[in-house]
């Protein structure tokens, strides 16, 4: 897993390293009685969900980087089993890290490990993101947003983009063919919340196995209070669809 990490840019430290480690297998107990991912044998996580999270780590270190910070605020939406959110809180040390899903088991899983690896930088959430993002603690307060699992482009874009502030960064992990698929209604979303997508970077398919690519997605404008809609809204009506 060293090895892999380093050919995407990442140097795992002999203490990041520990705890990935008992990370995943903090993990594959917990799955015995909750189940989190279809199969937690820790070989098989590491290559199907903790690289995914470690390919982030150059497109957040240049986001700190732009924002002037060492670490700044990030929030990752629909946490799950910890990934990418928590893991990018293992490897951004100075990042203040919120996870946040609406499934308490989740949450509660979440918890543990946060205690178990004493990541005094993450706050776990249990609510939902169409209901956060009009919170005034949250709203436009975070520097970048992650969401990997939760659903199509637009629907992350509108839930995600309300909390970023100006200058903040939306990655959305996406297949080949989500891609294709999502791309062009990720862009007529973001122009409603006052985002633009920058750029897609394609990461490296020999190291994670699968393609895999990311959509960047900076916000250059507030976004209306009107934004994000209750949730029964924003699936039946996507925006730029």
């Amino acid at each position: 897993m060293a090895e892999r990490a380093e050919k995407l840019s990442v140097k795992l430290s002999e203490r990041q390293s520990d705890k990935l480690g008992r990370f995943l297998g903090h993990l594959e107990t917990y799955n015995q009685h909750t189940n989190l991912v279809s199969n937690a044998a820790p070989k098989v996580v590491a290559l199907d969900h903790l690289l995914d999270s470690i390919s982030l780590v150059e497109v957040v270190s240049n986001q700190w980087q732009k924002r002037k910070k060492g670490g700044g605020r990030l929030i990752d939406i629909g946490s799950g089993a910890g990934f990418p959110g928590l893991i990018l809180a293992i490897l951004f040390e100075d990042a203040d890290v919120t996870l946040m899903d609406s499934i308490e088991k989740k949450t509660r899983f979440l918890e543990e490990a946060v205690d178990l690896l004493e990541l005094d930088n993450v706050t776990v959430l249990t609510d939902r993101a169409e209901s956060i993002a009009h919170h005034p603690q949250y709203r436009e307060t975070f520097d970048i947003a992650t969401a990997r699992a939760v659903g199509a482009s637009e629907l992350i874009a509108e839930l995600a983009l309300p909390m970023l502030t100006v200058g903040g960064l939306l990655i959305l992990q996406k297949t080949e063919s989500q891609l294709v698929d999502e791309t062009h209604k990720a862009r007529k979303a973001a122009k409603f919340l006052g985002g633009v997508i920058g750029s897609v970077v394609g990461l490296d398919e020999k190291v994670l196995e699968k393609a895999r690519s990311l959509i960047l997605v900076t916000k250059e404008e507030h976004t209306s209070d009107k934004y994000p809609r209750a949730w029964k809204k924003i699936k039946e009506s996507p925006l730029g669809v």
